[in-house]
């Protein structure tokens, strides 16, 4: 999501700026049947164990259902306005990313499904769907902020 300078959706608080980002998330999530949806309103966390994985961080904004991440966001801004980067994994790379890990496949695998969350684990739709239903859904509620 890119906004041009002074815009009105970029906070002078860096951190409160996604929220109107986590807000369309989950408006768009919900409309794909996903309950549980909160976005993360504190400062950032880091895991000591999953130091090596940016995603399994939380962040201001980001969206976690149960306490695993599902959405993961960050900015960058310059003279020229705010940049939001912002996604959730349709499907999670598991094993690609258990080779980040000095522990067995077994500790790590554990560890990752207690931090993060995919798109696919939580509907019943398939991934074609649910990106066609989410991208409508999140233009929506962005128009709509």
């Amino acid at each position: 999501v890119g906004l041009p300078p002074k815009d009105a959706m970029i906070a002078p608080d860096i951190s409160r700026s996604f929220d109107p980002i986590a807000q369309a998330w989950m408006t768009a999530l919900a409309s794909l049947g996903i309950d549980g949806l909160a976005a993360h309103l504190g400062p950032m966390q880091k895991s000591e164990s999953l130091h090596q994985l940016c995603f399994a961080g939380l962040a201001p904004g980001e969206i976690t259902v149960g306490g695993r991440k599902l959405v993961g966001m960050s900015q960058r801004r310059s003279g020229h306005g705010a940049y939001f980067h912002t996604m959730a994994y349709t499907h999670f790379p598991l094993a690609a990313s258990i080779g980040a890990f000095a522990q067995g496949q077994a500790e790590a695998t554990e560890l990752l499904a207690s931090h993060v969350v995919d798109l696919a684990s939580l509907s019943a739709l398939a991934p074609a769907q649910i990106e066609a239903q989410f991208c409508a859904a999140f233009v929506a509620a962005l128009d709509g902020i």
